[in-house]
């Protein structure tokens, strides 16, 4: 199809007429392979800061300035000069870092320059947004699924969860299965932005749970790539666009695309520091090269990635001395004394860990067959399988401790973010998480995911919310103004934030 002919063709970005940085849609139209200086960086992977491109949190915060700035700037026509006159609401998530809200809230009233700032968690802003007071919100992000229970605007503490899989690993066990069936694409690679992009809307557009849907399907689908004329295929699909969605409720057989996401980071995740250590070096002054070389050297650690709560265990000489790395400085391994009974045996070499076969769907919801150091979280607890979304779903209600709260919780799920959009995704939710529930909730006579309000957008439940408070009365009394930030510092969080910081 050539160019003039093509409704939809995509305008590919030039890089000889950009400046010196590129954001949004611009930045993913940009041609790889061409000779221009441009380096692709996402500030936020997983949910969290990305640790594996940047060499610090103070870099990360510098590139979301710029993304937001000029957003602000070109999308809502407010300059930067009149920040001044405005108000920011900061949605972080239900189990944050405190050590980021802190760099981002300084970065919203210091270099930005906004009049004040409001911080608040998503899950409460969901149920704001679809105007219920109490819910259980199933966030199904691109690469993190977060689940959390809200009751009357307070996020309940053990009832948050965070799962490492999302709608990213649909998209890529979708390309995996029809690919196997004969795609007449041959040249799909989903490293490249446009092929990902062309997956994503397939996926969008085909992939259903209703099994009234679930016939031969054949259709067809353009093909778009810079410095090529637009392709048309047709291809046939039948049962792939029912068992790519099931991934989540099988974890067991996308395990080896969340393998590939977990690399060495650059800069370690930085430690929540409580009241007793005020006087805590700030981000900026930290010895990044020293903890990163301490990480690698195995140096023990206690703290839960993404808790709030979490403390410093290590000693400060673990990472300002690294000369040793993995033994205490200064204290020298003890010499064994001599015994006449000889040593035991060394024992056997451990099996090989059986191979993970994808695409066999596992009999059992909850097993893996080699733990992680970290698979997901509930509350302060991680596990180190990958588990059922509908599993934690039922085990996040059980931790609000109320039998009477519970009942209450499974009639109220919110389904938010764009992984769950496909069709049928919430009738399956319920028939799995009925079949889920305690011996002991004998009184849940049904369960039910809410639709959304006025049948808005799930993607966009948390932003509504989050403005929804914002214009609230009693609201008024929560924002932070730059100069209560710069003379009380993170403190002010504990007087200003509706939940526990």
């Amino acid at each position: 199809i050539l160019d003039h002919n093509d409704p939809y063709k995509v305008e590919w970005t030039d890089p000889n007429a950009e400046g010196e940085f590129v954001i949004g849609q611009k930045a993913l139209n940009l041609p790889l392979g061409k000779h221009h200086s441009f380096k692709l960086f996402w500030p936020i992977v997983g949910g969290l800061f990305n640790n594996q491109d940047y060499t610090s949190p103070r870099v990360v915060t510098a590139d979301l300035e710029t993304i937001w700035t000029k957003v602000i700037q070109d999308d809502l026509g407010i300059e930067r000069a009149k920040f001044r006159k405005h108000y920011a609401l900061l949605i972080i998530p239900d189990l944050f870092n405190k050590v980021y809200v802190v760099e981002l809230v300084g970065m919203l009233l210091k270099s930005m320059q906004f009049k004040g700032v409001m911080v608040q968690q998503e899950s409460v802003c969901a149920s704001f947004g679809a105007g219920v007071s109490a819910a259980c919100v199933v966030d199904i992000g691109a690469e993190v699924t977060k689940i959390a229970c809200v009751e009357d605007g307070v996020c309940i503490p053990n009832s948050r969860a965070v799962l490492k899989y999302g709608g990213d690993d649909i998209t890529r066990c979708f390309s995996a299965l029809v690919k196997r069936t004969g795609f007449p694409y041959e040249e799909l690679d989903l490293t490249q932005s446009y092929d990902w992009k062309l997956m994503e809307d397939l996926k969008e557009k085909w992939c259903t749970m209703d099994e009234a849907d679930l016939t031969v399907q054949v259709y067809s689908f353009f093909v778009r790539k810079p410095d090529h004329p637009t392709q048309k295929y047709q291809v046939k699909v039948y049962d792939e666009v029912a068992l790519s969605p099931m991934c989540l409720f099988f974890p067991g057989v996308i395990r080896r695309w969340i393998e590939e996401r977990e690399a060495d980071p650059a800069f370690t995740r930085l430690i929540n520091y409580e009241d007793i250590n005020d006087d805590a070096p700030p981000v900026g002054n930290m010895n990044i090269a020293a903890a990163v070389a301490a990480a690698r050297a195995g140096t023990p650690s206690s703290t839960a990635a993404g808790d709030d709560n979490s403390t410093n265990t290590n000693n400060n000489n673990n990472t300002n001395n690294n000369n040793n790395a993995g033994t205490p400085t200064g204290t020298p391994a003890a010499t064994p004394a001599p015994s006449a009974v000889p040593p035991p045996p060394p024992p056997p070499p451990a099996a090989p860990a059986p191979a993970v076969i994808p695409f066999q769907m596992e009999p059992l919801v909850a097993t893996t067959d080699i733990p992680w150091e970290v698979a997901g979280t509930i509350g302060k607890v991680q596990f180190s399988s990958l588990v059922s979304l509908d599993v934690v779903v039922a085990q996040c209600i059980s931790n609000c401790e109320s039998e009477e709260r519970s009942k209450k919780l499974y009639g109220s799920i919110i389904l938010v973010g764009g992984g769950g959009m496909i069709k049928g995704f919430d009738h399956v939710l319920e028939d799995r998480l009925f079949q889920a529930l305690p011996a002991t909730l004998t009184t849940v006579e049904k369960v039910e995911v809410l639709p959304s309000p006025r049948e808005m957008d799930p993607r966009l439940l948390v932003w509504k919310g989050g403005s929804v408070l914002g214009k609230l009365e009693t609201a008024k009394e929560l924002w932070i103004k730059p100069l209560e930030w710069e003379l009380l510092g993170h403190k002010i969080l504990r007087d200003r934030a509706l939940f526990v910081w």
